[in-house]
């Protein structure tokens, strides 16, 4: 006979943030190779802010769908503020390339107006380079340790040759994976 105990809450929020960013993690994905095909098939130039807008508005918003992760244009954030990793000689919060909040206008302040609250994603992007940004990395690996309803992106897109390259690393619970999509 098998006994299959209850899950706790604790194991029930574990398992709906996981699957959640999980979720999150594919749309990405698909938003991002959509953009990057996009590009090179187009030709088109920008340089890293331009880049970061145009994917935003141009094909990471065109994933909202009611009951999924990304729900509401409203969840993503350009130039959003987030809390900084704790050191010495750091700011309270820093401002990331991309955000996507668990909710519509969501951003880093708590009710008592303190820098606490973690956007869902963080993804940070360089132009003209097909290298990922080590402090980025560096960054992310120590902002997701121990937040397992986080993931992080590095996006490196070189626009200098005749086909685009592009880098990325996935950044989940302080570890890196290279090459997380490559076209």
């Amino acid at each position: 006979m098998l006994l299959i105990l209850p899950r706790t809450k604790a194991d029930l929020h574990s398992a709906s943030a996981m699957e959640r960013i999980n979720e999150l993690e594919a749309i990405v994905k698909r938003s991002l190779t959509a953009f990057t095909e996009h590009v090179d098939r187009t030709h088109w130039y920008g340089k890293e802010r331009e880049m970061v807008s145009y994917y935003a508005f141009g094909f990471l918003v065109k994933e909202c769908r009611a009951g999924s992760a990304l729900f509401d244009p409203a969840q993503i954030a350009i130039e959003s503020r987030v809390p900084q990793i704790e050191g010495p000689k750091r700011k309270k919060q820093v401002c990331k390339d991309v955000c996507i909040w668990s909710e519509p206008g969501q951003n880093c302040w708590d009710a008592d107006h303190k820098s606490t609250v973690a956007p869902m994603l963080i993804m940070e992007w360089k132009y003209n380079t097909s290298k990922i940004f080590a402090y980025d990395q560096d960054w992310l690996e120590q902002y997701s340790f121990a937040r397992e309803d986080f993931i992080g992106l590095c996006v490196s897109l070189d626009l200098r040759k005749d086909r685009i390259r592009l880098n990325t690393a996935v950044v989940r619970n302080g570890i890196s994976t290279t090459d997380w999509l490559r076209p």
